[in-house]
Protein backbone atom coordinates (compact mmCIF):
# COMPACT_ATOMS: atom_id res chain seq x y z
CA UNK A 1 0.00 0.00 0.00
CA UNK A 2 0.88 3.91 -0.47
CA UNK A 3 3.06 5.49 1.64
CA UNK A 4 2.33 8.85 0.45
CA UNK A 5 0.51 11.51 2.70
CA UNK A 6 -2.90 10.62 1.37
CA UNK A 7 -4.69 7.28 1.14
CA UNK A 8 -5.50 6.38 -2.83
CA UNK A 9 -9.31 5.78 -3.49
CA UNK A 10 -10.86 3.60 -5.59
CA UNK A 11 -14.85 4.10 -6.20
CA UNK A 12 -17.09 2.05 -7.75
CA UNK A 13 -20.41 3.08 -8.16
CA UNK A 14 -21.60 6.56 -9.35
CA UNK A 15 -25.23 7.13 -9.20
CA UNK A 16 -26.85 8.72 -6.38
CA UNK A 17 -24.87 7.53 -3.18
CA UNK A 18 -21.26 7.60 -4.93
CA UNK A 19 -21.69 11.07 -6.90
CA UNK A 20 -23.46 13.12 -4.48
CA UNK A 21 -22.54 11.40 -1.12
CA UNK A 22 -19.16 9.40 -1.55
CA UNK A 23 -16.84 11.64 -3.78
CA UNK A 24 -17.80 15.10 -2.42
CA UNK A 25 -16.78 13.68 1.26
CA UNK A 26 -13.51 11.67 -0.52
CA UNK A 27 -12.49 15.05 -2.28
CA UNK A 28 -13.23 17.26 1.09
CA UNK A 29 -11.08 15.01 3.33
CA UNK A 30 -7.18 15.94 2.52
CA UNK A 31 -5.88 12.77 3.63
CA UNK A 32 -8.24 10.91 1.01
CA UNK A 33 -7.23 11.52 -2.64
CA UNK A 34 -9.95 10.41 -5.22
CA UNK A 35 -7.70 8.12 -7.67
CA UNK A 36 -10.47 6.43 -9.72
CA UNK A 37 -14.09 6.15 -10.37
CA UNK A 38 -16.05 2.78 -11.62
CA UNK A 39 -18.68 3.60 -13.76
CA UNK A 40 -19.88 2.84 -17.30
CA UNK A 41 -23.06 5.27 -17.92
CA UNK A 42 -21.90 7.27 -20.35
CA UNK A 43 -23.47 10.20 -18.70
CA UNK A 44 -22.18 9.51 -15.07
CA UNK A 45 -18.86 9.33 -16.97
CA UNK A 46 -18.96 12.80 -18.44
CA UNK A 47 -20.20 14.04 -14.61
CA UNK A 48 -17.31 12.10 -13.24
CA UNK A 49 -15.01 13.53 -15.63
CA UNK A 50 -16.33 16.91 -15.33
CA UNK A 51 -16.76 16.88 -11.29
CA UNK A 52 -13.13 15.26 -10.62
CA UNK A 53 -10.98 15.53 -13.32
CA UNK A 54 -7.65 14.32 -11.54
CA UNK A 55 -9.25 10.98 -10.90
CA UNK A 56 -9.49 7.88 -13.68
CA UNK A 57 -12.79 6.66 -14.53
CA UNK A 58 -12.97 3.11 -15.23
CA UNK A 59 -15.31 0.42 -16.94
CA UNK A 60 -15.69 -1.64 -14.29
CA UNK A 61 -14.62 -3.13 -11.24
CA UNK A 62 -11.81 -5.84 -12.47
CA UNK A 63 -9.93 -2.80 -14.21
CA UNK A 64 -9.75 -1.14 -10.71
CA UNK A 65 -9.07 -4.56 -8.97
CA UNK A 66 -6.45 -5.13 -11.77
CA UNK A 67 -4.65 -1.54 -10.52
CA UNK A 68 -5.14 -2.52 -6.54
CA UNK A 69 -1.58 -1.65 -5.71
CA UNK A 70 -2.28 1.76 -6.82
CA UNK A 71 -5.03 1.55 -4.17
CA UNK A 72 -5.48 2.01 -0.40
CA UNK A 73 -9.33 2.04 0.03
CA UNK A 74 -12.10 0.46 -1.91
CA UNK A 75 -15.55 2.63 -1.63
CA UNK A 76 -18.52 0.23 -2.63
CA UNK A 77 -21.32 2.52 -3.98
CA UNK A 78 -23.24 0.04 -5.89
CA UNK A 79 -27.04 -1.23 -6.20
CA UNK A 80 -27.19 -3.43 -3.03
CA UNK A 81 -26.70 -6.34 -5.01
CA UNK A 82 -23.20 -6.33 -5.80
CA UNK A 83 -21.90 -5.43 -2.47
CA UNK A 84 -20.71 -8.66 -0.95
CA UNK A 85 -19.04 -9.64 -4.34
CA UNK A 86 -17.29 -6.35 -5.07
CA UNK A 87 -16.56 -5.71 -0.93
CA UNK A 88 -14.45 -9.49 -0.84
CA UNK A 89 -13.06 -8.54 -3.80
CA UNK A 90 -11.68 -5.36 -2.26
CA UNK A 91 -10.53 -7.68 0.91
CA UNK A 92 -9.03 -10.60 -0.85
CA UNK A 93 -7.01 -7.53 -2.76
CA UNK A 94 -6.04 -6.39 0.67
CA UNK A 95 -7.28 -2.84 0.37
CA UNK A 96 -9.44 -1.36 3.04
CA UNK A 97 -12.86 -1.28 2.84
CA UNK A 98 -16.39 1.64 2.89
CA UNK A 99 -19.98 -0.20 2.04
CA UNK A 100 -22.59 1.37 1.62
CA UNK A 101 -25.82 0.67 3.34
CA UNK A 102 -27.53 -1.94 3.77
CA UNK A 103 -23.91 -3.46 3.46
CA UNK A 104 -25.70 -6.97 2.57
CA UNK A 105 -28.40 -8.51 1.63
CA UNK A 106 -28.32 -10.61 5.03
CA UNK A 107 -26.53 -10.69 8.45
CA UNK A 108 -24.91 -14.15 7.27
CA UNK A 109 -22.93 -12.13 4.41
CA UNK A 110 -21.90 -8.77 6.55
CA UNK A 111 -20.71 -11.47 9.57
CA UNK A 112 -18.29 -12.97 6.62
CA UNK A 113 -17.22 -9.84 5.10
CA UNK A 114 -16.27 -8.59 8.88
CA UNK A 115 -14.34 -12.00 9.09
CA UNK A 116 -12.64 -11.38 6.14
CA UNK A 117 -11.27 -8.22 6.88
CA UNK A 118 -10.02 -9.50 10.37
CA UNK A 119 -8.17 -11.81 8.58
CA UNK A 120 -6.59 -10.06 6.18
CA UNK A 121 -5.84 -7.15 8.95
CA UNK A 122 -7.79 -4.03 7.08
CA UNK A 123 -10.38 -1.48 7.99
CA UNK A 124 -13.40 -2.35 6.98
CA UNK A 125 -16.53 0.43 7.34
CA UNK A 126 -20.07 0.59 6.77
CA UNK A 127 -21.54 3.89 5.58
CA UNK A 128 -24.45 4.81 8.45
CA UNK A 129 -23.59 8.38 7.41
CA UNK A 130 -26.85 9.03 9.04
CA UNK A 131 -25.29 8.97 12.66
CA UNK A 132 -23.90 12.33 11.69
CA UNK A 133 -27.07 13.49 10.68
CA UNK A 134 -27.70 17.27 12.46
CA UNK A 135 -30.78 16.28 14.11
CA UNK A 136 -29.19 12.97 15.84
CA UNK A 137 -26.55 14.58 16.53
CA UNK A 138 -29.00 16.63 18.78
CA UNK A 139 -31.08 13.96 20.10
CA UNK A 140 -27.37 12.36 21.45
CA UNK A 141 -26.43 16.19 23.11
CA UNK A 142 -29.79 16.44 25.02
CA UNK A 143 -29.68 12.66 25.81
CA UNK A 144 -26.30 12.89 27.32
CA UNK A 145 -27.63 16.21 28.98
CA UNK A 146 -30.93 14.44 30.31
CA UNK A 147 -32.33 17.48 29.22
CA UNK A 148 -35.65 15.01 28.91
CA UNK A 149 -35.25 13.63 32.15
CA UNK A 150 -35.59 10.08 31.93
CA UNK A 151 -36.73 9.12 28.19
CA UNK A 152 -39.55 7.21 28.14
CA UNK A 153 -40.19 6.91 24.47
CA UNK A 154 -38.67 7.43 21.35
CA UNK A 155 -39.90 7.99 18.13
CA UNK A 156 -38.07 8.59 14.27
CA UNK A 157 -39.39 8.68 11.11
CA UNK A 158 -38.11 8.62 7.95
CA UNK A 159 -41.03 9.17 5.69
CA UNK A 160 -41.54 10.45 1.62
CA UNK A 161 -44.51 10.42 -0.78
CA UNK A 162 -44.16 8.32 -3.64
CA UNK A 163 -47.22 6.98 -4.30
CA UNK A 164 -46.72 5.92 -8.00
CA UNK A 165 -44.26 2.38 -8.23
CA UNK A 166 -41.34 3.19 -10.70
CA UNK A 167 -40.48 0.00 -12.02
CA UNK A 168 -37.40 1.03 -13.36
CA UNK A 169 -36.00 1.72 -10.39
CA UNK A 170 -33.96 -1.29 -8.44
CA UNK A 171 -35.34 -0.83 -5.32
CA UNK A 172 -38.65 -1.52 -6.27
CA UNK A 173 -37.92 -5.22 -7.68
CA UNK A 174 -38.16 -7.94 -5.37
CA UNK A 175 -35.23 -10.34 -5.89
CA UNK A 176 -33.80 -10.84 -2.43
CA UNK A 177 -30.37 -9.88 -3.83
CA UNK A 178 -31.16 -6.56 -4.36
CA UNK A 179 -32.22 -6.18 -0.38
CA UNK A 180 -35.24 -3.47 -1.94
CA UNK A 181 -38.11 -1.83 -0.25
CA UNK A 182 -38.13 0.56 2.61
CA UNK A 183 -37.40 -1.62 5.28
CA UNK A 184 -33.74 -2.19 3.97
CA UNK A 185 -33.49 1.36 2.25
CA UNK A 186 -34.90 3.68 5.11
CA UNK A 187 -35.37 1.29 7.36
CA UNK A 188 -31.39 0.94 7.77
CA UNK A 189 -30.72 4.31 8.64
CA UNK A 190 -33.33 4.64 11.78
CA UNK A 191 -32.61 1.25 12.84
CA UNK A 192 -28.87 2.15 13.15
CA UNK A 193 -29.34 5.05 14.58
CA UNK A 194 -31.77 3.74 16.92
CA UNK A 195 -28.88 1.26 18.35
CA UNK A 196 -26.21 4.01 18.05
CA UNK A 197 -28.35 6.00 20.43
CA UNK A 198 -30.10 3.99 22.88
CA UNK A 199 -28.00 0.41 22.36
CA UNK A 200 -29.64 -2.84 21.51
CA UNK A 201 -33.01 -3.79 22.07
CA UNK A 202 -34.48 -6.91 23.54
CA UNK A 203 -37.50 -7.55 21.74
CA UNK A 204 -38.82 -6.21 18.62
CA UNK A 205 -42.57 -6.09 17.21
CA UNK A 206 -43.03 -5.05 13.11
CA UNK A 207 -45.63 -4.49 10.55
CA UNK A 208 -44.23 -4.77 7.10
CA UNK A 209 -46.78 -3.95 4.36
CA UNK A 210 -46.76 -2.98 0.53
CA UNK A 211 -49.37 -0.27 0.37
CA UNK A 212 -49.18 0.85 -3.32
CA UNK A 213 -51.15 -1.42 -6.11
CA UNK A 214 -48.03 -1.97 -8.14
CA UNK A 215 -45.62 -2.45 -5.44
CA UNK A 216 -43.52 -5.64 -5.15
CA UNK A 217 -41.52 -4.84 -1.73
CA UNK A 218 -42.46 -3.14 0.81
CA UNK A 219 -43.52 0.18 1.38
CA UNK A 220 -44.74 1.09 4.32
CA UNK A 221 -43.05 -0.56 7.71
CA UNK A 222 -43.58 0.24 11.61
CA UNK A 223 -41.06 -1.35 14.04
CA UNK A 224 -41.57 -0.99 17.98
CA UNK A 225 -38.22 -1.91 19.70
CA UNK A 226 -37.87 -2.45 23.18
CA UNK A 227 -34.79 -1.22 25.24
CA UNK A 228 -33.41 -2.04 28.54
CA UNK A 229 -34.91 0.54 31.35
CA UNK A 230 -38.45 0.49 29.73
CA UNK A 231 -37.36 2.63 26.74
CA UNK A 232 -39.70 1.90 23.59
CA UNK A 233 -38.33 3.20 20.38
CA UNK A 234 -40.93 3.53 17.67
CA UNK A 235 -39.56 3.69 14.20
CA UNK A 236 -41.71 4.81 10.90
CA UNK A 237 -40.27 4.19 6.83
CA UNK A 238 -42.85 5.15 4.50
CA UNK A 239 -43.02 6.06 0.79
CA UNK A 240 -47.01 6.52 1.46
CA UNK A 241 -46.85 9.47 3.69
CA UNK A 242 -48.49 12.57 1.91
CA UNK A 243 -47.94 14.64 5.13
CA UNK A 244 -45.08 13.32 7.59
CA UNK A 245 -44.94 13.11 10.97
CA UNK A 246 -41.89 14.59 13.09
CA UNK A 247 -38.52 13.61 12.23
CA UNK A 248 -37.89 12.52 16.15
CA UNK A 249 -40.29 13.22 18.77
CA UNK A 250 -38.42 12.00 22.21
CA UNK A 251 -40.98 11.95 25.62
CA UNK A 252 -38.83 12.46 28.73
CA UNK A 253 -40.31 12.26 32.52
CA UNK A 254 -39.52 16.23 32.12
CA UNK A 255 -39.91 17.14 28.95
CA UNK A 256 -40.56 16.05 25.24
CA UNK A 257 -37.85 17.20 21.68
CA UNK A 258 -40.05 17.56 18.66
CA UNK A 259 -38.38 17.79 15.24
CA UNK A 260 -39.90 18.03 11.87
CA UNK A 261 -37.78 18.00 8.97
CA UNK A 262 -34.75 15.80 7.39
CA UNK A 263 -31.41 17.05 7.72
CA UNK A 264 -30.24 19.52 5.34
CA UNK A 265 -26.93 17.99 4.31
CA UNK A 266 -28.13 15.51 1.62
CA UNK A 267 -30.46 18.17 -0.67
CA UNK A 268 -27.10 20.32 0.06
CA UNK A 269 -25.03 17.99 -1.65
CA UNK A 270 -27.19 16.87 -4.54
CA UNK A 271 -27.07 20.67 -5.00
CA UNK A 272 -22.91 20.73 -5.51
CA UNK A 273 -22.07 22.74 -2.59
CA UNK A 274 -19.05 21.41 -0.80
CA UNK A 275 -19.06 19.35 2.38
CA UNK A 276 -15.86 21.47 3.87
CA UNK A 277 -17.87 25.24 3.40
CA UNK A 278 -18.40 27.59 5.68
CA UNK A 279 -21.76 26.51 7.27
CA UNK A 280 -22.01 23.57 5.46
CA UNK A 281 -24.39 21.39 7.83
CA UNK A 282 -26.25 24.39 9.26
CA UNK A 283 -29.98 24.80 9.83
CA UNK A 284 -31.29 27.64 10.23
CA UNK A 285 -33.32 28.77 13.49
CA UNK A 286 -36.90 28.27 12.36
CA UNK A 287 -35.76 24.70 11.26
CA UNK A 288 -34.76 23.85 14.74
CA UNK A 289 -36.90 21.12 17.48
CA UNK A 290 -38.68 22.63 20.47
CA UNK A 291 -37.78 20.83 24.04
CA UNK A 292 -40.19 21.39 27.37
CA UNK A 293 -43.79 20.67 27.27
CA UNK A 294 -47.22 22.12 26.43
CA UNK A 295 -47.01 24.98 28.77
CA UNK A 296 -43.75 26.27 28.62
CA UNK A 297 -41.33 24.81 25.03
CA UNK A 298 -38.11 26.61 23.68
CA UNK A 299 -36.11 25.94 20.09
CA UNK A 300 -33.27 24.05 20.48
CA UNK A 301 -30.16 24.70 18.13
CA UNK A 302 -29.74 21.62 15.62
CA UNK A 303 -26.16 20.84 15.96
CA UNK A 304 -24.51 21.27 12.49
CA UNK A 305 -24.55 18.34 10.49
CA UNK A 306 -21.62 16.60 9.08
CA UNK A 307 -20.98 13.13 7.08
CA UNK A 308 -17.40 14.83 6.28
CA UNK A 309 -16.60 13.10 10.00
CA UNK A 310 -17.89 9.56 8.64
CA UNK A 311 -14.41 9.67 6.41
CA UNK A 312 -12.20 11.92 8.83
CA UNK A 313 -12.77 8.87 11.25
CA UNK A 314 -12.12 6.57 8.55
CA UNK A 315 -8.49 7.86 7.85
CA UNK A 316 -8.20 7.54 11.75
CA UNK A 317 -8.96 4.30 11.55
CA UNK A 318 -6.42 3.54 8.84
CA UNK A 319 -3.53 5.62 10.38
CA UNK A 320 -3.67 5.24 14.06
CA UNK A 321 -5.87 1.99 14.82
CA UNK A 322 -8.87 4.07 16.21
CA UNK A 323 -12.51 2.22 15.94
CA UNK A 324 -13.90 2.63 12.26
CA UNK A 325 -16.47 4.93 12.55
CA UNK A 326 -19.57 2.37 12.14
CA UNK A 327 -17.99 -0.93 11.98
CA UNK A 328 -19.41 -3.56 10.27
CA UNK A 329 -20.56 -5.67 13.28
CA UNK A 330 -22.62 -2.81 13.83
CA UNK A 331 -24.20 -2.88 10.25
CA UNK A 332 -24.22 -6.90 11.09
CA UNK A 333 -26.92 -6.22 14.11
CA UNK A 334 -28.96 -3.71 12.04
CA UNK A 335 -29.69 -6.50 9.48
CA UNK A 336 -30.11 -9.35 12.51
CA UNK A 337 -33.06 -6.61 13.38
CA UNK A 338 -34.05 -6.35 9.76
CA UNK A 339 -34.53 -9.77 9.69
CA UNK A 340 -36.16 -10.32 13.27
CA UNK A 341 -39.11 -7.72 11.77
CA UNK A 342 -39.32 -9.64 8.84
CA UNK A 343 -39.88 -12.58 11.14
CA UNK A 344 -42.23 -10.88 13.24
CA UNK A 345 -44.23 -9.43 10.54
CA UNK A 346 -44.83 -12.77 8.73
CA UNK A 347 -45.87 -14.40 12.10
CA UNK A 348 -47.49 -11.66 13.72
CA UNK A 349 -45.75 -11.73 16.83
CA UNK A 350 -43.01 -10.35 19.41
CA UNK A 351 -39.51 -11.55 18.83
CA UNK A 352 -37.44 -11.77 21.60
CA UNK A 353 -33.78 -10.45 21.31
CA UNK A 354 -31.73 -11.80 24.04
CA UNK A 355 -30.68 -9.87 26.90
CA UNK A 356 -29.11 -6.84 24.82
Amino acid sequence: MSRDPQLRVGLIGFGLAGSAFHAPLIAAEPELRLASIVTANPERVERATRGFPDARVLPDADALFAAADEHDLVVVATPNRFHVSYALAALEAGLHLVVDKPVAPRSAEARRLADAAAARGVVAAAFHNRRWDGDALTVRRLLGARALGELVRFESRFERWRPEVDAARWRERPDPENAGGVLFDLGSHLIDQALWLLGPPTRLYAEVARRRPAAQVDDDVFLALEHPGGITAHLWMSHVTAQPGPRFRLLGSRAAYVKYGLDVQEAALRAGERPDAAGFGSEPPERWGMLGSEDASERVETEPGRYLAFYEGLVAAIRDGSPPPVSLSDATVGLELIEAARESAERGVVVELGSG
